[in-house]
């Protein structure tokens, strides 16, 4: 096969689960409703999604598709089979662990600790199950480098992120994505012998705390994708070492979200448009988006941006 040949398959799999996506909103959307109609739309001409999935060939959306499916059904009262299908996604990608503490506390709280240690051991059964095969032929530690390597690759403040992290230093708002990996390290200590990444991770552990808090307060409230879309905004915004494409679950699940609380516009249309505009400068490739230039429209917005996602947040 043809190098672009090779690409395309490789795409397939990425862009079936982003129509999944799709398909999965207006399927759980309430029914005879505008938004039902509106939001799907908005989804499958997303600049964002396009620019990651079928334009760069990420695979954000292979994880995405089965966290939404778990969290909609434990929204409909189907625990075991909201881990069952979370499994998938943690498989797939590991920034599904992001959702753990969320799905742990929703699931404690409306049905006891029996039922959660029953999802918690389904959980670990399907991957053991999924992972077995692999182990048996290449061994544990090279079956979990996906896992263990996903974490300090590149240690920088950010890596393309347009999150605080690159406010917070005025250098870099010169150059554009993608940004250097070494400049500046997160390693480097700022002050009282605290280092970036340290700080950054201490305040997303302060903010996820603080989410869960309020979460087992309100637990029997169906607001999971409002819970969803706070969870992985705050994994993007506040650790450093963050790539542009980690905003992809909340942007999808944002929308969604509008469903809840039609005042979540307010969330889902900046991210709309700064997560776009952040994915698509990263590419580095000239990108039409409905017979447009979205960055030739727009110009150079690069802090602009940064500061429309803080201020979302």
């Amino acid at each position: 096969a043809t190098g672009a040949g090779f690409v395309a398959i490789l795409k397939l799999v990425s862009v079936s689960a982003e129509v999944g996506i799709v398909a999965f909103s207006y399927l759980v959307l309430p029914p005879r409703t505008r938004i039902r109609w509106f939001v799907p739309m908005l989804l499958a001409i997303y600049p964002g999604l396009i620019a990651t999935t079928a334009f760069w060939g990420q695979t954000d959306a292979l994880f995405t598709l089965p966290l939404l499916i778990a969290f909609w059904l434990l929204q409909q009262d189907h625990p075991r089979w909201a881990w069952a299908v979370f499994a998938l996604a943690l498989l797939t990608k590991f920034q599904a662990v992001v959702a753990v503490p969320l799905l742990l506390v929703l699931t404690f709280r409306r049905y006891g600790w029996r039922t959660t240690l029953i999802c918690l051991l389904l959980l670990g059964g399907i991957a053991a199950l999924t992972l077995a095969p692999f182990v048996a032929i290449s061994g544990l530690s090279s079956v979990l480098v996906p896992f263990t390597a996903a974490v300090d690759q590149f240690s920088a403040y950010t890596i393309n992120a347009l999150n605080v992290w690159y406010l917070a230093n005025p250098n870099v708002w010169t150059m554009r994505p993608p940004l250097l990996f070494e400049y500046p390290p997160d390693t480097q200590i700022l002050f009282a012998g605290l280092t970036a990444k340290l700080i950054g991770l201490s305040a997303l552990a302060a903010y996820v705390g603080g989410l869960l808090i309020l979460v087992w307060r309100r637990a029997e409230q169906r607001d999971e994708w409002l819970w969803l879309t706070a969870s992985y905004f705050g994994f993007f915004l506040l650790p450093t070492q963050m790539h542009e494409r980690y905003l992809y679950p909340a942007a999808v699940a944002s929308l969604l979200a509008v469903a809840q609380d039609r005042r979540l516009w307010w969330v889902a249309l900046p991210t709309f448009l700064a997560f776009s505009y952040n994915v698509i400068i990263t590419t580095q490739a000239p990108f039409d988006w409905l017979g447009m230039n979205p960055l030739f429209l727009l110009g150079d917005v690069t802090v602009f941006m940064a500061l429309l996602l803080i201020a979302t947040f």
